[in-house]
């Protein structure tokens, strides 16, 4: 397992947060075209899920390489179900195992959890094979986005 950190993002962090997201998922926006890319996110939704949610920066080998964000499933009030999303690595920081490894952080830190959820685009085979090796399993129905995108769901159970 790589070593990694998650760092808290704050509302100061916004700026950086913003541009790092625009960077991780451009090279995906430029394939799928797609609307609900966060690509296409105004800074003030980034900063509203900052505010309600939990934002980490991945920190590997002292430098911030992307974020991931848990967040509550909104069919319960505690945090027994959380989703992640997003989670983004910049691109010349993909392909070293941080993706997993700070997913496996999260778990830790969020020991209370028995299940997480979180949406990947189909197509992207090497993600859909990540998520699978950390115990995801799909569930639920595609969501076809566009002629060349579809969404799947996935949830590891902890119980």
């Amino acid at each position: 397992m790589k070593k990694v950190e998650l760092v808290r993002a704050t509302e100061k962090d916004i700026d950086e947060l913003h541009q790092m997201q625009t960077e991780a998922f451009m090279p995906l926006y430029e394939i799928y075209h797609d609307d609900l890319s966060p690509v296409n996110e105004p800074k003030d939704r980034t900063l509203w899920k900052i505010r309600e949610s939990h934002f980490y920066f991945i920190v590997y080998e002292g430098k911030k390489v992307g974020a991931l964000r848990a967040v509550r499933d909104r069919s319960i009030d505690d945090d027994s179900i959380m989703w992640i999303s997003p989670i983004f690595i910049l691109p010349k920081f993909q392909d070293l195992g941080v993706g997993s490894s700070s997913i496996l952080k999260l778990f830790e830190i969020w020991d209370k959890t028995h299940v997480w959820k979180l949406a990947t685009i189909k197509e992207e085979g090497r993600n859909c094979h990540v998520y699978e090796k950390l115990g995801f399993k799909r569930f639920g129905e595609e969501t076809r986005v566009n002629d060349l995108m579809t969404l799947v769901n996935y949830e590891r159970k902890t119980e």
